[in-house]
């Protein structure tokens, strides 16, 4: 039953005999049509059913809520682009991904493709709309099993979560990446603390480290190879995607489905690599130094009347 019931779920079918045939001599049609009440959710939530049978739920439900939706979305989006591949590496991208995308190119976009637009969404019942999106993700996440081990997918999770649904740790990582600013001289800013100023002898090995990962040079290199992707030519899925994009925006919208993809992937690269400059510096520095750091930054914040409570004993962790 379940293989005639997935067969007919792959297929680019209506709700018809298919399912009646596969499903009536259990009973079950009635209470299906009770529950779904269009062609992309019914689809969704039984192939959704039949992966969470072949491996367990690697995304906790607490983590896909209405408001984490966006960057469920972006995140796919950015997945499903070939022109986002060549940045893969560069974003934190697990390697097994980066050596072998078409996995889950595949199933972001059958992620995409299955995914309400945005009117829709807001005009339906909220428990409903996050039920359905936590299995549009699981649904993603059991696709990509065949193609890749647990551990990857588990990596994959970290990642969407760290730089798509987690609004702290960008929040953490931007402020993170002016206060190196700040110490290396590359502002014009020179926002210096009042008290225990970084003794200099630790700002050189700081900006030593950091300039590997964030220096003004490197940057302007990454913004180069961001214009150049945006000016490749269109594939059939970018003048897909950027359809049901600009619609969902309206007939205003200023910006599409490559545009914003390409500036998802500019912003993870920058926390990427300022998430990198810090594992280089707990590396490279005393437990000590570390803690003079923190406090240093936590007296800039204070002072500049950030919150506080982004710069942790272990940052960007």
């Amino acid at each position: 039953m379940a293989e005639q019931l997935v067969a007919a779920c792959q297929e680019e079918t209506p709700f018809d005999y298919k399912f009646q045939h596969a499903l009536n001599h259990r009973g079950m049609l009635l209470a299906l049509t009770r529950v779904v009440n269009n062609w992309e959710v019914g689809r969704t939530r039984f192939l959704s059913y039949f992966g969470e049978n072949r491996m367990p739920n690697l995304v906790p439900n607490s983590n896909v809520t209405r408001s984490s939706l966006p960057g469920w979305e972006e995140g796919f989006a950015v997945l499903s682009i070939v022109r986002c591949v060549s940045f893969f590496r560069e974003i934190g991208l697990p390697p097994r991904i980066v050596e072998n995308p078409e996995p889950v190119i595949l199933a972001a976009r059958d992620y995409l493709q299955a995914t309400p637009v945005r009117a829709q969404i807001q005009s339906t019942d909220s428990d409903t709309v996050i039920d359905d999106a936590r299995n549009r993700v699981q649904l993603a996440f059991a696709k990509m099993a065949h193609g890749y081990d647990e551990t990857t997918l588990h990596s994959l999770v970290e990642w969407f979560l760290r730089y798509l649904v987690d609004d702290a740790f960008a929040a953490a990582a931007s402020m993170w990446r002016d206060l190196f600013r700040c110490i290396c001289g590359w502002t014009q800013d020179k926002r210096q603390a009042d008290q225990s100023p970084l003794d200099e002898s630790l700002c050189v090995r700081i900006c030593q480290v950091v300039r590997s990962f964030l220096a003004p040079e490197l940057v302007r290199e990454f913004n180069e190879r961001i214009k150049a992707a945006r000016a490749l030519p269109m594939t059939e899925w970018d003048q897909r995607l950027e359809q049901k994009v600009r619609v969902e925006a309206g007939e205003e919208t200023s910006i599409g489905a490559i545009d914003m993809a390409l500036e998802t992937v500019q912003r993870i690269l920058t926390d990427q690599l300022t998430y990198e400059a810090w594992r280089g510096l707990e590396s490279r520095l005393s437990e000590g130094e570390l803690m003079s750091l923190v406090r240093w930054a936590r007296q800039q914040a204070a002072r500049q009347g950030l919150p506080v409570g982004l710069i942790t004993d272990h940052p960007l962790r």
